[in-house]
């Protein structure tokens, strides 16, 4: 069961989390969709500094189901870079 009132009363919380200085320093992706909310970038930053945020134009929340072609191929790009 998802609690739906803590993550609504906490929201701000959740996107403004900070780890203490012990941010994740790997490489990290970020695939949003255009058409949702976005968040600006130091939210990612501040506990992933290596972030990269990919916009994907034509997806809204979830853009594995609005743009399968285009996530998959974010992802292999992605994985693609973090082997090197």
């Amino acid at each position: 069961v998802i609690n739906l009132e803590a993550i609504k009363n906490n929201v701000e919380n959740l996107a403004n989390y900070n780890c203490d200085g012990f941010p994740y320093e790997g490489p990290t992706y970020f695939l949003n969709g255009v058409q949702s909310f976005q968040h600006s970038v130091d939210t990612y930053t501040t506990n992933f500094p290596n972030a990269k945020v990919i916009n994907i134009e034509g997806a809204g929340h979830y853009p594995h189901v609005d743009k399968p072609g285009a996530t998959a191929a974010h992802i292999e790009k992605a994985l693609l870079e973090a082997k090197k």
